[in-house]
């Protein structure tokens, strides 16, 4: 009996935190993606994934917009906006 209610913590809690708020290298950790998988998917080089990945570069609008989509707000559009 416990170590049931133990494994669906478990899985409640893992549910969490896969829905919380993700900056884009977090996002393609968890879920394996590639520079490349994103870069054929928002029509940009590998490289430019990298610099926004890395917060070197931000995206433009459009772009922020077109990641939360396509993590299905996991990387949130909010959170690329500078804090004001």
């Amino acid at each position: 009996m416990k170590i049931n209610f133990l494994v669906g913590l478990l899985h409640f809690l893992e549910k969490c935190a896969l829905n919380a708020p993700m900056t884009l290298l977090e996002y393609m950790t968890t879920y394996k993606k590639t520079e490349t998988d994103l870069a054929e998917v928002l029509g940009k080089h590998r490289s430019v994934i990298g610099r926004y990945k890395s917060g070197d570069v931000k995206p433009p609008i459009a772009i922020i917009a077109k990641i939360s989509e396509i993590t299905k707000g996991k990387v949130r559009f909010q959170d690329w906006l500078p804090n004001e």
